[in-house]
């Protein structure tokens, strides 16, 4: 119900789908199909009420960090220079020809594919199904909030919002095996988890499984091992499982800032203390254009709110959203996932070696010390996973799983 006043203000007509969404998965399909003479950007502004200049470049430049699209080939790089380079073509990259084939969100498409490839595809639906649902599967009602937070204590040890979502779905669908619905929902409401929440999710997660099996790619951990219980075992690692929700929310990024570090006399001399003030460990998202490093929070529902025990090696998170708060115009990241230097070398954006300096850097803005052969190593594991994307568009029967390199890939990220 509306007032005549409201009415007056209302448009005489709804504004066009193609102005109101974002064009990333449009503006893929028409380059797949090769539509515009492969420009999507001139085949956008023909439209009867095309999307403006603005959201169109917004789409391109969302598809460049994802991977799907790309400049020209390496070849074509090392042969023109700077000044050339900038007008060569947009071209489709293996991993966009597959996102392009699969009617899903480009990020859950993107960690639904590297999970496949890699083996870890358990986790990596049920992750890939909690993100895409209506309905966030953890509630926390505002008088019960201390109680939530209790009852999923358990959930924040791997410093991971997607890990902690892993793990109450692998509890409550065991509790759906062994005791039927009932056991379910006992199970979900003693973790203040959504009923209706986790059955969508659920059904959501067997519609990605059918949806990798259409692609030729493997539909769960265990038809990747081809059975192998001690495969499936080392499949499921957590810095693995970190590294493809890396590959999926990239360039969702935000670096944390540790407080200065804090001594303490003794006898003894100065001793290093902890310095357990939460409000101390601060969050910026990194520059995007013509803005800087912007201050971000966490969301009083992630599992790592009031956090203050990162490693050295923890110094970035992904985040699947960001919403801004208006009573207080602070930008709550909600779920996120801490992650480690080398999930982003090898799942992050364009790379780039500086063999003088001992160092690599990820998108310009993340730069890491690396020995020589650690850099040229990612570098060259990105490449040969191109490769196999390639060829298993090329011949989609393609037995790629045991591949040397997804071993080797694995292998980095196991032991990490």
């Amino acid at each position: 119900m509306y007032s005549r006043a409201q009415l007056r203000k209302l448009p005489a007509n709804t504004v066009p789908e193609i102005a109101r969404v974002p064009l990333d998965s449009l503006f893929l399909q028409i380059k797949a199909l090769d539509l515009g003479r492969g420009d999507p950007c001139s085949f956008l502004l023909r439209a009867l009420e095309p999307p403006s200049q603005q959201a169109i470049s917004a789409a391109e430049t969302a598809l460049i960090h994802i991977g799907a699209i790309a400049q020209g080939s390496a070849a074509n790089a090392q042969m023109h220079t700077a000044s050339e380079a900038a007008s060569i073509p947009l071209e489709l990259t293996p991993l966009g020809a597959h996102l392009a084939r699969m009617p899903l969100d480009l990020r859950v498409g993107k960690m639904l594919l590297f999970g496949a490839l890699l083996g870890c595809v358990d986790p990596v639906l049920t992750i890939a199904a909690a993100i895409s649902i209506s309905r966030h599967p953890f509630l926390s009602p505002v008088e019960q909030r201390s109680e939530a937070q209790a009852a999923r204590a358990h959930l924040r040890t791997e410093k991971s919002d997607h890990l902690a979502l892993l793990r109450a779905y692998e509890g409550w669908s065991s509790e759906l095996r062994r005791g039927g619905a009932a056991a379910a929902r006992r199970y979900a409401n003693t973790l203040f988890l959504s009923v209706n929440g986790m059955d969508e999710l659920h059904a959501l997660r067997a519609q990605l499984a059918r949806t990798l099996g259409l692609l030729g790619l493997a539909r769960s951990t265990a038809e990747a091992a081809h059975g192998e219980v001690a495969g499936i075992k080392e499949m499921h690692q957590v810095n693995l499982v970190r590294s493809l929700v890396c590959a999926g929310l990239y360039p969702n990024i935000a670096k944390i800032q540790m407080p200065d570090v804090k001594y303490e006399a003794t006898a003894q001399g100065a001793v290093e203390t902890a310095n357990e003030d939460a409000r101390a460990v601060k969050f910026y998202t990194l520059p995007n254009g013509s803005q800087g490093y912007k201050r971000v929070f966490l969301h009083p529902s992630s599992v790592l709110f009031g956090a203050t025990n990162f490693e050295q090696q923890e110094r970035f998170v992904v985040f699947h959203s960001r919403h801004l708060q208006t009573n207080t115009n602070r930008i709550h990241l909600r779920d996120a996932t801490v992650v480690t230097p080398l999930s982003l070398l090898l799942f992050g954006g364009k790379v780039s070696i500086d063999h003088d300096r001992g160092s690599v850097t990820v998108d310009s803005h993340i730069t890491f010390d690396a020995p020589r052969r650690v850099a040229v190593l990612v570098r060259e594991l990105r490449a040969e996973c191109d490769n196999l994307l390639r060829a298993k568009i090329e011949d989609p029967s393609l037995e790629i799983r045991s591949h040397p390199v997804l071993a080797a890939i694995v292998n980095l990220l196991s032991n990490e």
